[in-house]
């Protein structure tokens, strides 16, 4: 089967040549991109990239082609339409030429199915002209509601992706949702599947060799991911300098506040490993060392039930105890072994001092969800899902 995957996706190589690498999170493209490596080991996928990077400036980036070669000896094509690249001019054209980019496409690539990344602008003009043109099976994969973070209101563009949210259900002939509250308000008359995550290969045998938690005289607390006030990561910064033994904090991931960090670790040598931007498997490495991994309180709206944080499930495979704060319900597997955390930085001290004995009185209820998630969330354990999803009409 040849599918065809339109999505906001850029690979570290894209990143290099025309992005600033500590501007974006690779979080979502890595989710992409074991999802690409499941499809591709039956199927033949090419993705269209709506991807805009941060780093704006007056200039013109011509269509580039890559191919992309996934861990089980794979290929992907990722196109990257041409762009201005002055934000937030140069997204908006492009959403304008999304119907004219397919056309192009479907020239040199004939797909049997459709996924489509989020009910976003370019997402939803793509696809609408592709289903205009050809009956096909179309996945919506649904990783957060459009209206779900906080982006100020001079950001226009949720509320614009807002109005493709009823077309692009309609027009789907199937869904993946990253939460269960999405879930449930996709339609009931059509297949629907969860995904809140997929877990690398590397990270299951890393985490199959793990020493467990709290066992050394010092104890580590981690965090992998971007590094932005959305995120919530301004209160680790205000953690370190008062965190005492046997903790110590280790922290990878890029984005505007990757030079705060690296000086609070030439400040605090003792307290804050700060890696930056690493290879996965590092960053594995490093997850299946670590006692303890936190997860801030992102700028979300709501109760957070739009969006799904995607390393939860990584954290959770790493053997690691989790302190988080409150997430979204996954209905297939129980998180309540989690210690729950206010986002602020004593409360995340006070959590620190009763870690050990949380996770011990918890660790049956993180085993048994640890079990669930690499029997249902492998790529490929998810592989004949997607082909079924793939297939629907």
């Amino acid at each position: 089967m040849k599918i065809l995957y339109v999505a906001p996706y850029f690979t570290k190589k894209f990143i290099a040549l025309h992005g600033n690498k500590n501007s974006y999170s690779l979080g979502g493209s890595r989710k992409i991109s074991l999802i690409l490596e499941a499809l591709s080991s039956e199927h033949q996928v090419t993705v269209l990239s709506s991807a805009m990077l941060g780093n704006s400036k007056l200039s013109f980036r011509p269509t580039m082609s890559e191919l992309l070669h996934t861990e089980n000896g794979n290929t992907v094509k990722v196109i990257y339409p041409s762009a201005f690249m002055l934000r937030p001019f140069g997204g908006a054209i492009n959403c304008l030429r999304a119907a004219n980019i397919v056309r192009q496409l479907l020239m040199e690539f004939q797909p049997d199915a459709v996924i489509a990344y989020n009910t976003y602008l370019f997402e939803f003009f793509a696809i609408r002209e592709i289903l205009s043109r050809k009956h096909l099976p179309f996945c919506l994969e649904i990783e957060d509601l459009p209206l779900a973070r906080k982006r100020g209101v001079s950001n226009l563009k949720p509320l614009i992706d807002s109005f493709c949210w009823n077309g692009m259900l309609r027009n789907a002939s199937s869904y993946l949702a990253v939460n269960k509250y999405i879930f449930d308000k996709l339609p009931n008359n059509k297949p629907k599947m969860l995904l809140p995550g997929v877990i690398d290969q590397k990270l299951f045998v890393k985490a199959k060799t793990r020493t467990s938690p709290f066992k050394n005289s010092y104890y580590l607390l981690g965090y992998f991911g971007a590094l932005s006030a959305e995120k919530g990561v301004e209160v680790l910064l205000e953690l370190v300098p008062n965190l005492a033994p046997p903790w110590k904090l280790i922290v990878t991931g890029s984005g505007h506040l990757s030079d705060k960090f690296e000086l609070l670790s030439q400040k605090y040598p003792d307290r804050l490993q700060f890696l930056g931007c690493v290879p996965e498997q590092l960053m594995y490495d490093k997850m299946c060392i670590c006692d303890c991994i936190v997860i801030p309180l992102e700028r979300i709206t709501g109760d957070g039930q739009g969006v799904f944080p995607f390393k939860t499930l990584e954290y959770l495979v790493s053997g690691a105890h989790i302190i988080s704060t409150k997430l979204a319900s996954q209905g297939d597997f129980d998180l309540s072994f989690m210690q729950i955390w206010d986002g602020n930085a004593s409360s995340l001290l006070e959590l620190l001092h009763s870690a050990k004995a949380d996770y011990i009185k918890k660790i049956d209820l993180l085993n048994s969800a640890k079990e669930y998630v690499i029997n249902n969330y492998t790529s490929v354990s998810i592989q004949q899902k997607l082909s079924y999803l793939l297939q629907i009409r």
